[in-house]
């Protein structure tokens, strides 16, 4: 993960959901997730894009689910593509959501 990424943007965003949602889950944005699927219908999740990472702990926080956190350790994926993730872009959605909602 880019310096830029680990030390900043993660660290940045996560703080805001957790003031935003009063949650203490303290990294939005790992990938690995396990949640009880009629409860995230039930939700109304609409994010598509990346922000949906934020959305979804955002969402089950704020209707007073329990929320666990696993430590996992992430490898590399050995994949030599370029990441499809916009550091900019990306970050600015994540923030409106944080704030706003989703645009629909």
């Amino acid at each position: 993960m880019p310096f830029s990424h680990r030390y900043i943007g993660v660290p940045v965003l996560s703080f805001l959901g957790k003031l935003r949602f009063h949650t203490k889950v303290r990294d939005f944005h790992c990938g690995i997730r396990g949640f009880d699927r009629e409860k995230a219908l039930a939700l109304g999740l609409s994010c598509g894009g990346m922000e949906f990472a934020t959305e979804i702990i955002g969402k089950f926080a704020l209707s007073g689910a329990a929320i666990a956190e696993i430590p996992v350790t992430l490898n590399p994926d050995g994949r030599s593509d370029r990441s499809h993730l916009r550091t900019i872009r990306d970050g600015l959605r994540h923030i409106r959501y944080i704030f706003f909602g989703c645009r629909k």
